[in-house]
């Protein structure tokens, strides 16, 4: 048997059970193990990763081809199964797809079909009352044919969105959850959707991309399905300001303009870290698109985070759930840390003044990856002002050769990400980091300089394209303690740490330093940027603590 039909065999065998078509990993592995590869062998292969294919995908396909062959299936058992059930004798011949959906419904009313793809399982869920209830209003009663539902890592999107479905699906004639961490093309995910409405892998779809579309509007118009796409973030483009399409991809916005203008009695949920270009044009009262940025947990819902990790000093949980932004992982991280490291204490954990460790540290790497070059130098300036910033002291500081309507659409796209707040005093908007990115932020600056100065120490030659940092930021900020004195004081915590782990009493380091600096005071600003100022400055902070 050859693999076009093996594949056909356990397509027949999971649609009977599961009511959908084998995925793209799925296929992947099961050709990998018809050919006798490993899972290291099936990832250099394919574009997904060893981890995914072993630990994600493979247990839960296993699982759902033992439920579907009536037996126990694995990796190492797969090819035996197959060879059992071609074995195996049939009592009739064996309907096809529309055959055996008829011959079910005429003997029960269908059941909706639900397809959860790679959906993860949520046994437990607590509080989102109010999102649930207004995704529900915008999605039963107002009939939107389009919800975006985004919010900044670990805010809680996929689970809103799988308890979305759960608690909604009967009311749709069918619903479908599909994760896009693995970025099909639009051409897959078209072909996956129809089929499945369909129900039968066997149909004419068009070639053209705009015709596809038009034949999964009619199946949408002709009954009514929720759709929901999680991690659409995949297919933007990092690197750049937020919602714009990664090359390939640009064809999505077709499918999302259209399903939103057309009419139809289905509904879209997109679930995302940011919004996709041009959704703020569909929003409004003029069509039925609606967009819920998910706040973080209100102080009930947390606590219960807390309550579950027996965790002491009550009091003070609202001053942790408040410096985290009630986002319920980073809650989920630090709880049983403050359990195992400080006995349940929240007020010694709160003491440490340590916010970004492990796993959280992690998720906001993640988000700052993400990020244009003109993002990042706004929120490394943010951190060293440690306080809120105009856009007139931000143009004034940014060396980058950029205009103000750069600026400004930089920091939309950071509004946009919900990676930034803004706030107004005497009327002026000013823009602000909030404090567990300001931690983060300020500690990836501070390796950064530290990194950029060991370079300078270590090549006496000064290479103004090696120090970017130091060249683009004036990161070290000082202030006179009087002004009939020469001592200085740091302006904000990055010098004092680059002088704790680079220069105490290191009275060479320092000889070096200034010799470098020395060197450098008469090239242009041009040039050298504000590295003549850092060093002045490091300089200062260094000689006033009177160990040099």
């Amino acid at each position: 048997m050859d693999f076009e039909e093996t594949q056909k065999l356990v397509d027949t065998a999971v649609f009977a059970k599961a009511q959908r078509h084998l995925s793209d990993p799925e296929i992947t592995i099961l050709q990998g193990v018809c050919q006798g590869m490993t899972y290291e062998q099936m990832a250099e292969s394919s574009q997904y990763t060893v981890n995914y294919l072993m630990r994600d995908v493979g247990p839960k396909f296993w699982k759902l081809l033992s439920e579907a062959f009536g037996e126990e299936v694995s990796k190492a058992s797969l090819r035996a199964a197959l060879g059992r059930q071609l074995r195996s004798p049939m009592p009739a011949p064996p309907l096809s797809d529309s055959a055996l959906i008829s011959s079910k419904s005429a003997i029960a009313p269908q059941s909706p079909l639900v397809d959860w793809g790679e959906a993860p399982d949520i046994p437990v869920f607590c509080g989102r009352t109010q999102e649930m209830n207004d995704l529900t209003q915008w999605i039963v009663k107002e009939r939107c044919r389009l919800v975006v539902l985004s919010g900044v890592s670990g805010i809680g999107k996929t689970t809103l969105s799988v308890k979305l479905v759960k608690e909604l699906h009967k009311e749709f004639n069918g619903a479908i959850w599909r994760s896009l961490r693995q970025a099909p093309t639009l051409s897959n995910l078209l072909t996956y959707l129809i089929q499945i409405f369909e129900r039968s892998p066997q149909i004419n779809l068009s070639v053209d991309i705009d015709d596809r579309i038009s034949q999964l509007i009619e199946k949408l118009r002709n009954s009514k399905y929720l759709i929901v796409l999680d991690g659409f973030e995949t297919i933007l483009e990092p690197g750049k300001l937020a919602g714009n399409y990664r090359e390939g991809y640009e064809n999505y916005g077709e499918l999302i303009k259209r399903i939103a203008e057309q009419q139809h009695q289905s509904c879209l949920v997109i679930v995302t870290r940011e919004m996709p270009e041009a959704i703020e044009l569909l929003v409004g009262d003029r069509l039925p698109v609606r967009v819920l940025k998910l706040p973080g947990l209100n102080e009930t819902e947390a606590r219960e985070i807390f309550q579950a990790q027996g965790l002491s000093d009550e009091k003070k949980w609202a001053e942790i759930i408040k410096i985290y932004q009630g986002n319920p992982l980073e809650l989920k991280i630090v709880a049983p840390a403050i359990r195992e490291l400080f006995n349940g204490k929240v007020f010694d954990f709160l003491q440490r003044k340590t916010f970004v460790f492990g796993g959280i540290k992690a998720l906001l790497n993640e988000q700052l990856q993400r990020l244009s070059d003109l993002e990042k130098a706004i929120l490394y300036w943010l951190a060293i002002e440690d306080s809120p910033v105009s856009l007139a002291r931000l143009a004034d500081e940014l060396l980058f050769p950029v205009s103000n309507s750069e600026i400004l659409e930089a920091l939309a796209s950071l509004l946009r990400r919900e990676l930034i707040d803004k706030n107004a005093r005497s009327g002026q908007a000013e823009f602000v980091l909030q404090q567990v990115l300001m931690q983060y932020v300020t500690e990836q600056l501070t390796d950064g300089v530290c990194k950029e100065i060991s370079s300078l120490l270590k090549n006496q030659k000064p290479d103004a394209n090696k120090v970017k940092l130091l060249k683009s930021h004036l990161v070290f900020k000082t202030r006179q303690l009087n002004p009939n004195t020469k001592g200085v004081i740091a302006e904000n915590s990055i010098a004092n740490s680059v002088k704790e782990k680079m220069f105490k009493s290191n009275s060479k380091g320092y000889e070096q330093l200034n010799k470098i600096y020395s060197a450098l005071q008469n090239e242009p600003f041009m040039e050298m940027g504000y590295i003549q100022d850092n060093l002045q400055n490091l300089l200062a902070v260094i000689k006033a603590e009177g160990k040099i």
